[in-house]
């Protein structure tokens, strides 16, 4: 994990490094073609918060697996709703704490990719189970930001 030194936020995010070594390799079915590690974060952080999985991370990888600079605006707004709903709605401080916004990323990220898992091993050759991944997320965005994909 690395922290930029003057500020004392995070500049970089991890996966369990199971995921990094097992799992991301096997997201190679055409609907993952062109995901970058930031895009493959994000989708499985929105299913680990769809399906209220955040476990911790067993064994973080070293180095980390996506730069914090890589989230697009969309994505920001993406995970600060979801870290405002993770409080309940009640406590719009917690958008101020970065670092735990980055360790909740994490841990819903790892509870997502256990599913994609899951998914892969059940029926690898499915698009479809891919393709409700990525309905999952634009569903996910809509209902947090109230806009249009």
């Amino acid at each position: 994990m690395a922290i930029k030194r003057e500020t004392g936020i995070r500049t970089t995010l991890s996966v369990d490094q199971r995921v990094k070594d097992v799992v991301v390799p096997r997201m190679d079915k055409p609907i993952f073609a062109g995901m970058q590690n930031v895009d493959r974060v994000i989708l499985a952080m929105a299913m680990g918060f769809k399906h209220g999985l955040k476990p911790e991370l067993s064994s973080r990888n070293d180095g980390g697996f996506v730069r914090v600079e890589y989230f697009t605006p969309r994505y920001k707004a993406l995970v600060h709703a979801m870290r405002f709903a993770e409080s309940g709605l009640d406590d719009p401080d917690v958008l101020q704490d970065e670092n735990g916004t980055f360790d909740l990323i994490e841990r819903f990220a790892n509870g997502g990719f256990q599913l994609i898992e899951g998914d892969l091993d059940e029926n690898a050759s499915s698009d479809e189970i891919a393709d409700a991944f990525v309905c999952d997320m634009d569903e996910l965005y809509k209902q947090y930001t109230g806009e249009p994909i």
